[in-house]
């Protein structure tokens, strides 16, 4: 479309080789993820995940910080609209 933006989503590479543990991950939410009974277990590593939001603030602080921004494509039907602002 040629809007600016940035998308902050998981991935589907993992850093760690042993496959067992990606299976094991698997077999532990399977049929309570997002259910009745899913609880948080104190086991649990969110290490990943918060350095993946230290990532997303950094990019967004930065770019908060920026005197330059984004630049429209040149075809993008919004970019007349969005350069008057």
């Amino acid at each position: 479309m040629g809007v600016p933006a940035l998308y902050a989503g998981s991935g589907s590479d993992y850093i760690e080789q042993d496959t067992s543990l990606i299976a094991d991950r698997k077999k532990a939410l399977a049929g309570r993820y997002h259910a009745v009974n899913d609880e948080v277990i104190p086991e649990w590593n969110f290490d990943g995940m918060l350095a993946d939001i230290r990532l997303f603030f950094d990019i967004g602080y930065t770019l908060s910080q920026e005197a330059t921004f984004p630049k429209w494509k040149d075809k993008s039907e919004f970019k007349e609209i969005g350069e008057k602002r």
